[in-house]
């Protein structure tokens, strides 16, 4: 009496393509993908998706504690303190290019420094260099 065989578990689905690393990404990612629209036609979340309610308006502002004093007072400055070079006294840099990195990166941690300064720009846009001069006080 012959009995049914099952096939071995690494056969391939004869009813699609074979499961692969790369084949179950790419279905997950279709997923996800789908998953905002989904949620924005009311597909997901139970019943018909509710729009968001409308925000409350602000509570006014509460009145310091009597405990607070009317100016803050912090502590005194020590006298180990580097308040780095006086800025006349600071090396000059000039940042060529304006880009999404000068502005964001650069640009900001120059300012920060004890011993640098920007002195020069150098921009297609003279619109967006004279902007950023103004910001940075470049002459």
């Amino acid at each position: 009496m012959d009995t049914p065989v099952d096939p071995p578990v690494d056969a391939p689905d004869p009813s699609g393509p074979p499961l692969t690393r790369r084949t179950f990404v790419t279905a997950a990612g279709a997923g996800l993908a789908a998953l905002p629209l989904a949620g924005a036609i009311g597909l997901v979340g139970g019943a018909a998706a509710q729009p968001p309610a409308a925000p409350s308006p602000p509570a006014a502002p509460s009145p310091p504690p009597a405990s607070v004093p009317p100016r803050a007072v912090g502590r005194p400055m020590p006298a180990s303190a580097n308040l780095g070079d006086p800025p006349a006294q600071r090396l000059g840099i000039a940042v060529v290019g304006l880009g999404n990195y000068a502005l964001g990166q650069i640009l900001p941690r120059i300012a920060r420094t004890q011993h640098l300064r920007v002195t020069g720009l150098v921009s297609g846009n003279a619109d967006k260099s004279r902007a950023v001069a103004a910001a940075y006080g470049v002459p």
